[in-house]
């Protein structure tokens, strides 16, 4: 299976998002920041292929593109679950970063960033629950709830090859200089024992390198013990 991949700088780090073509379609696995669009994705949005994106969650470094997707008439699947984090952006900012404005000063990009990454309004065209199998042409792809690092972080097995995408949900000792919010961490812990029974060929997370699927049992109990 090709994957191509778009990193999205912002701040001296990055997000992923992944593209896999089918003879019909564009599935993208995430949607970056919305200055990430600006170049060779909107080449593969216009490529004739009908445009589905497919969000692991609802955080603003991974939703900047979903109004090019709609734009482009394709539609964007997400969990109910985290609706709210597309179609109220400030209630977002204020979960992720405001809410810690008492505890240490945030650098003044930060705010910046968040509101050039995004494009409200933002909406899901459709759901993605757990055990919903996706169908793309020959692509399946199986959508396993991951909750607590947001209430409606998912993952998605592609069935045939085994690859796992998941997101920011499986994160090892953490990535850049720190570690993934976790919205609910008894849920979270759940989420990870559930991770270490998956058996898997690869696995893609959003801000770190792929790494084999031997390594997910070991990755989802750093994830639980960094947690």
């Amino acid at each position: 299976m090709d994957i191509q991949t778009f990193v999205h700088p912002y701040l001296q780090i990055y997000t992923k998002c992944f593209l896999i073509r089918t003879a019909h379609y564009n599935v993208w696995i995430d949607t970056g920041l919305r200055g990430g669009w600006d170049g060779p994705q909107t080449a593969c949005l216009m490529d004739g292929r009908e445009n589905v994106a497919l969000l692991t969650h609802g955080h603003w470094d991974h939703i900047g593109g979903v109004n090019r997707i709609r734009r482009s008439g394709g539609v964007v699947y997400g969990h109910e679950a985290d609706r709210r984090e597309l179609t109220e952006p400030d209630w977002q900012w204020l979960w992720q970063f405001g809410q810690l404005a008492e505890d240490f000063e945030l650098p003044p990009a930060r705010k910046a960033v968040f509101y050039d990454s995004i494009e409200p309004p933002m909406d899901l065209d459709c759901t993605a629950a757990d055990g919903d199998v996706l169908e793309f042409d020959g692509l399946r792809l199986r959508v396993i709830a991951v909750p607590g690092h947001s209430a409606g972080s998912v993952c998605y097995l592609e069935e045939g090859s085994g690859i796992l995408f998941s997101g920011d949900a499986i994160m090892g000792s953490g990535f850049f200089t720190g570690t993934p919010q976790i919205s609910n961490f008894e849920t979270y812990c759940r989420s990870m024992e559930r991770v270490k029974g998956l058996r898997v060929s690869r696995v893609f997370t959003a801000h770190t390198e792929p790494v084999g699927g031997a390594e997910l049992p070991r990755l989802a109990q750093d994830s639980q013990d960094c947690a």
